[in-house]
C-alpha cells in the first residue's frame, strides 16, 4: 500500500467527498421523489409534502409540473443510476481507490448530458417554434435562482472533475504503458463481436439503401 493512501484526505479531497455526498443525496431523495410523483400522478397533482419543492420549481419550468416524457425518463436514470454511482465515488474518494476516476468520468459525463437534456430540448423548441416552457412568468428569481444557480453547479463541478480524471487516467497510461499492453486490451473474442456487429449493421444499411429507391420495402399493413 502506498504511503499516500495512508495520508489524511487533503482539503480538496474532502471537498470532493462532500460534493459526492450532496450529489447522491439530491439524486436519491428530491429527484427520486420527482420520479415517483411523475409516474403515479403528476407533481402538480400530488399532495405529499415531497412534491412541494417541485411545485415551486415548476414555476420556473412548467415541464416539471406535469408529465414530460423526456424529463421523467432523464430523471429515472439520474435518480436510480447516478445516485448510487455518486455514493460509490464518495467511497472511492475516501478510500483513494484506483477505480474512482473511471466511475467519476462516467458520472460526470452522464450528469453533463443530463444538464443538456434538461434545457437543450426547450432551447431547440424555442428556436424553431418560439415557444418555451422556461420562466413563463418572466421573474428574475425563477430565472437566476431556480434555473441558473440551481443547475450550474452540476455543470461547473462535473467539468472540473472530468478534467481531473482525464489527467489521472492519461497520466497513469503514460507511466504504465497499459494502453499498449495486449493482456489489457480487448481480446480476439471481443474484437470479433465488435467486427461482426459492425459488418451486420453496415450490411443492413447498405441493403436498405438499395431497396428503398426501388420501393421494394413492403408497405405497412
Amino acid at each position: 500500500m502506498s504511503a499516500r493512501s495512508n495520508m489524511k484526505l487533503s482539503s480538496t479531497e474532502k471537498t470532493i467527498l462532500l460534493w459526492y455526498l450532496l450529489d447522491a443525496c439530491t439524486h436519491l431523495t428530491t429527484e427520486l421523489a420527482f420520479v415517483y410523483h411523475s409516474l403515479t400522478t403528476t407533481v402538480n397533482g400530488a399532495t405529499h409534502w415531497t412534491s412541494l419543492l417541485w411545485k415551486e420549481y415548476a414555476k420556473a419550468d412548467r415541464r416539471w409540473g406535469g408529465f414530460h416524457d423526456c424529463t421523467v425518463a432523464m430523471e429515472v436514470v439520474t435518480s436510480l443510476v447516478w445516485g448510487p454511482v455518486a455514493l460509490l465515488c464518495a467511497y472511492g474518494v475516501y478510500k483513494r481507490s484506483e477505480w474512482r476516476h473511471f466511475l467519476q468520468l462516467v458520472l460526470c459525463i452522464g450528469e453533463l448530458y443530463g444538464g443538456w437534456m434538461t434545457f437543450g430540448p426547450d432551447w431547440l423548441t424555442s428556436f424553431v417554434t418560439g415557444r418555451s416552457e422556461l420562466n413563463p412568468h418572466k421573474h428574475w428569481i425563477h430565472f437566476w435562482i431556480y434555473l441558473v444557480f440551481a443547475n450550474i453547479v452540476w455543470v461547473i463541478i462535473p467539468v472540473l472533475l472530468t478534467w481531473e480524471s482525464y489527467k489521472v487516467l492519461v497520466g497513469a497510461c503514460k507511466v504504465s504503458r497499459s494502453h499498449q499492453d495486449p493482456s489489457l486490451l480487448l481480446g480476439s473474442v471481443g474484437g470479433k463481436a465488435i467486427r461482426w456487429t459492425l459488418y451486420t449493421f453496415v450490411g443492413v444499411v447498405f441493403l436498405f439503401g438499395l431497396l428503398i429507391p426501388f420501393q421494394l420495402i413492403p408497405a405497412p399493413v
